[in-house]
């Protein structure tokens, strides 16, 4: 069953990175993960990412982690009250989008040292009423987030 809330959306993406990042995928595994990632983002973001495009990216990271031995140690998603949500009027029609604004957080280890890196998501509620992922970008933490 496809994910009810953007959270869980965000929770079941943060499962197939830390799948991939890791650091004991297998190739079969990997494209497995691969192909429920995609069916995770929206049309639009598919158009500029196919999969064979996303599968190589994906292929390429996975390779420099593992040259920076870097692993994914840990995810976090906002809590559901954190989750900003808003409608979107498309520009010269009547039509809007619902949006939803996740934020999310990657704890790491390389070569003995921790990072956390903070990402905030995009997605777009399709006309089937799921959750799809359009569009995110790294953003600076909160202090409140700071350990």
């Amino acid at each position: 069953d496809y994910p009810k809330t953007a959270r869980s959306v965000m929770t079941l993406y943060n499962r197939i990175v830390k799948g991939y990042y890791g650091g004991e995928a297998t190739d079969e595994q990997i494209e497995k993960l691969v192909d429920q990632m995609q069916y995770l983002l929206d049309e639009d973001l598919l158009l500029v990412n196919p999969r064979d495009q996303y599968y190589q990216s994906v292929v390429a990271d996975i390779k420099k982690y593992k040259q920076e031995k870097t692993v994914l140690l840990k995810t976090d998603v906002a809590d559901s009250n954190d989750i900003k949500y808003i409608n979107d009027k498309k520009e010269g029609t009547t039509e809007v989008d619902e949006l939803a604004y996740v934020k999310t957080s990657y704890f790491t280890r390389t070569d003995g040292s921790f990072n956390t890196t903070f990402q905030e998501f995009v997605l777009r509620k399709d006309d089937k009423g799921r959750w799809k992922i359009i569009a995110f970008y790294e953003i600076e933490g909160d202090d409140s987030d700071d350990e």
